[in-house]
């Protein structure tokens, strides 16, 4: 391990990038510590503790306090068994560790240091890995159902992936290809009233009037092979008092 004050001389101009952790003291002091290996001891026991915190005056650092390692291509932290816990702080909250538990590049390792006017210190260890791949930003394209008008054929997309929804009955077929003719002519999710759909499910079927009761069962039978959850609707949801709608994939 190699501590050193200036991030930019450890990292020296055309070296390969190495991950670090920034170290910040109780006060607010900060130092850079760079990552030579695939594992961060943090503790007092001499000989195991490659990260010792001091000062430390009421040892409420563990002898063998908790440990940052490489995981795969990415990095965890565990807890060595410690007397006050090791915590994570992500989105502005502290998260004790229980179990091996998934860093993020930038996310900080938590150890309590001290009490000041009775609110709590810690000591900050924020890792930084400037290799690790990032996530896609998958949340920027919800599930969708998609259509292909040419073959007749459903799809469901969910961030990179699209897969074909079989075995979809007549009325199923029938109540999806309504609702993405309306979304198709509205520009967006269509609120559709309940005896327009009863009337895109069945038709001009000739036997008894169908009813909403017949509405929602064929909803419930299209969200279970549409959704992921089916009692939690992303797809083909709800408009109470009113009917349903069908969130499909935006063209043009």
């Amino acid at each position: 391990m190699e501590d050193r004050s200036d991030l930019d001389r450890s990292l020296g101009s055309g070296e390969p990038r190495r991950p670090w952790v920034e170290v910040r003291h109780p006060d607010g002091a900060k130092r850079t510590l760079e990552l030579e290996g695939d594992v961060l001891r943090v503790g007092r026991e001499v000989g195991w503790t490659d990260l010792d915190l001091r000062p430390d005056e009421r040892r409420w650092i563990s002898r063998r306090h908790c440990r940052i390692e490489r995981q795969g291509s990415g990095w965890v932290v565990v807890d060595e068994g410690s007397r006050n816990g090791t915590f994570v702080r992500r989105a502005g909250t502290l998260t004790r560790v229980a179990e091996r538990t998934p860093l993020a590049s930038g996310e900080a390792v938590v150890l309590l240091a001290g009490m000041d006017a009775a609110a709590a210190v810690y000591w900050e260890l924020a890792l930084h890995d400037p290799e690790l791949t990032e996530p896609a930003p998958f949340d920027r394209f919800p599930a969708a159902v998609d259509y292909d008008w040419v073959e007749g054929r459903v799809f469901v997309t969910d961030g990179p992936a699209r897969a074909e929804v079989p075995g979809l009955r007549p009325q199923e077929h029938r109540l999806i290809r309504h609702l993405v003719a309306r979304n198709r002519d509205a520009g967006g999710a269509a609120l559709c009233a309940h005896d327009e759909l009863i009337a895109a499910g069945w038709g001009e079927e000739p036997h008894a009037p169908h009813t909403r009761e017949d509405l929602a069962r064929l909803v419930y039978d299209l969200r279970r092979k549409l959704e992921a959850d089916p009692a939690r609707p992303r797809l083909l949801q709800t408009v109470r008092g009113f009917g349903y709608r069908l969130i499909t994939v935006r063209t043009g």
